[in-house]
């Protein structure tokens, strides 16, 4: 094995213009034909036959509501985080995401985050009158003597 990579370097370097000219040769030929015989991207995956495209194909017909798929989409923060006009630039987005007909909802992150934040002040406003509502309400504790029965 060594003597034969010995032999193809030594041709290698010996005929090296030939040798970089058929690489080139066959880089454009299998570029040529990847552009030339493509065909159409799908984004459909169906493996007919499956258990999993079984379980796909019921769910199509009897809850066609929970049959479709997620995507998820990335926006990149400019630098220092999102400013107002690049969150209204997203929400805009996915305003204009929502009227594809395939696309039945998307969620704004902004508006999510505020729903959060808006829970998270409820809770704090709701413990603090869990304990003015425990401050008031508290029992007295019962005597150390026992109660005599008659």
């Amino acid at each position: 094995m060594a003597l034969l990579l010995y032999r193809l370097g030594k041709f290698s370097y010996r005929h090296r213009w030939l040798v970089i000219s058929l690489w080139l040769a066959a880089l454009v030929a299998v570029g040529g034909s990847a552009a030339a015989f493509h065909g159409t991207l799908s984004n459909n995956f169906q493996i007919p036959g499956t258990e999993t495209q079984r379980i796909a194909d019921k769910l199509k017909q009897e809850l066609p509501a929970a049959s479709g798929g997620s995507a998820t989409i990335v926006f990149e923060a400019p630098e220092g985080g999102f400013t107002d006009g690049s969150r209204a630039a997203v929400t805009a987005a996915l305003t204009k995401l929502k009227d594809l007909p395939d696309v039945k909802a998307t969620v704004d992150p902004f508006a999510t985050q505020a729903q959060l934040d808006q829970a998270g002040q409820a809770i704090a406003d709701g413990e603090q009158q869990l304990a003015a509502g425990q401050a008031v309400w508290t029992l007295p504790k019962p005597s150390s003597t026992p109660a005599r029965r008659s």
